[in-house]
């Protein structure tokens, strides 16, 4: 037998399947929005038509799973319209491998078979019963929404920073789709929040039956179905600000709600850091609530850096087995404390360099020429002009009646040892952090 005659004679040719599958397309068009007809059909690229097969070519696993999910009732009865009922549907997914692109068939949310048809004739198997079912269904969404179940409403603490963001999170998961947030756009720098308050809106719609499904995924792999499907978008500046992206999508963006996430104030940290600190079962025999206040009033800048200090404390104190003091917490934390411009008297440069080197005010201020004593004074003089903004004539005075010229001789023997000593380095870094502390 030759070839021609080998080759399956049910097996329409190639300009007649692609003239099928235009007539196929005409009907869905007439039924679907123009944006969503382009994004989801226009892809599709018939393959062939035999033995009652229809075999189509789609771009991705995700497209396939989009479009099975989302109009499978209109492929079915277009196709039945143009073709005919008895006509199974195949779907070939683009796979990119490491060489090539490789086709292979579509298997569905569960593992099947690689040769698995898409019956438009769909049975329910009998055996399977109704709550079988449901509990399947239960999982499999658990499976595929990619939510983290920690990140629920109960979890987030409601502060001034993000008040208005999550009451616009609550209202959307209570009518998805159907309310004036749509799209909901939560925008702030990092670790303030995003994925906490976004993953809530899912977890909370599932759990209270608001939706059947939620899938959260990144930018890259979203395109938008205006259907009165939910948007909620996460982004670390207004949309006014956001670069690369088409002016008609930014457009569409700012239909719904902006809400921004910001900093948390002083008393929303302390709340984040006892939620923190119970969350994790630690005693407040281990982390107190002096260090608790201490980290609230130091650490400005996020939510997962205030978590953090939790973490190192814990980790110092398990890993070290050193207790936990405010001292010791202040040495643990040095990397967290964010390093802030030092608004300092010279009142208190005073009192910290006594502190330090053991002298009293009247030795430092004294006429004495012994060595410490010395050392302690021309020290407090370059603090003095380094972190004020007082004149060297005023320094001069404070520190004993002393001339500019006296300020200024101390500040370049300082200003040498600093070059050559690692010692006095150490010495005027651990002032300034006591000055630091001082200063909070």
């Amino acid at each position: 037998m030759d070839t021609a005659e080998s080759k399956d004679k049910n097996e329409l040719s190639m300009s007649s399947v692609k003239e099928i599958w235009s007539e196929c397309l005409r009907l869905i068009e007439s039924e679907i929005t123009p944006q969503s007809f382009i994004t989801w059909f226009k892809p599709i690229i018939p393959i062939k038509l035999s033995n009652h097969e229809l075999t189509v070519q789609v771009p991705s696993q995700f497209f396939y799973e989009w479009l099975d999910e989302n109009y499978y009732s209109l492929i079915k009865s277009t196709i039945i319209a143009v073709i005919g009922s008895n006509v199974k549907l195949k779907y070939s997914v683009v796979i990119e491998n490491e060489d090539s692109f490789a086709p292979t068939v579509a298997t569905g949310f569960v593992q099947e078979p690689p040769e698995k048809l898409i019956n438009l004739n769909r049975i329910t198997n009998s055996a399977i019963t109704q709550q079988e079912l449901e509990s399947f269904k239960k999982q499999a969404a658990k499976f595929q929404t990619q939510l983290n179940p920690k990140y629920t409403f109960e979890n987030l603490i409601k502060g001034s920073c993000n008040d208005v963001a999550l009451a616009a999170a609550h209202a959307v998961s209570e009518n998805p789709g159907s309310n004036s947030y749509n799209p909901l756009v939560v925008y702030g720098n990092v670790g303030l929040g995003k994925t906490h308050l976004a993953q809530a809106i899912g977890n909370y719609s599932l759990e209270h039956k608001k939706v059947n499904f939620v899938v959260y995924v990144s930018s890259e792999k979203f395109t938008i179905e205006m259907q009165n499907k939910q948007i909620v978008l996460s982004c670390d500046k207004p949309i006014k600000d956001l670069r690369g992206i088409e002016e008609r999508l930014l457009s569409r963006f700012q239909w719904g709600l902006t809400a921004d996430l910001q900093v948390p104030d002083y008393e929303t940290r302390l709340a984040i850091l006892y939620k923190k600190r119970d969350n994790m079962y630690i005693n407040e025999s281990i982390i107190s609530d002096e260090i608790i206040s201490f980290i609230a009033k130091n650490v400005d800048t996020n939510v997962r850096e205030l978590e953090g200090c939790i973490i190192r404390l814990l980790a110092s104190a398990s890993i070290e087995r050193q207790k936990i003091n405010l001292e010791t917490s202040k040495e643990i934390l040095r990397d967290f404390i964010r390093k802030k411009e030092l608004i300092v008297s010279t009142a208190s440069i005073e009192k910290i360099v006594c502190k330090y080197y053991k002298i009293s005010t009247n030795d430092l201020r004294g006429k004495s020429r012994r060595q410490d004593i010395a050392h302690a004074r021309q020290i407090a003089m370059y603090l003095m002009k380094t972190l004020t903004s007082v004149s060297l004539k005023t320094i001069g005075l404070q520190l004993g009646g002393r001339d500019h010229s006296t300020v200024i001789h101390a500040y370049n023997t300082v200003e040498d040892k600093l070059k050559e000593s690692q010692s006095i380095n150490r010495e005027i870094e651990e002032l300034k952090k006591e000055l630091s502390f001082e200063s909070n």
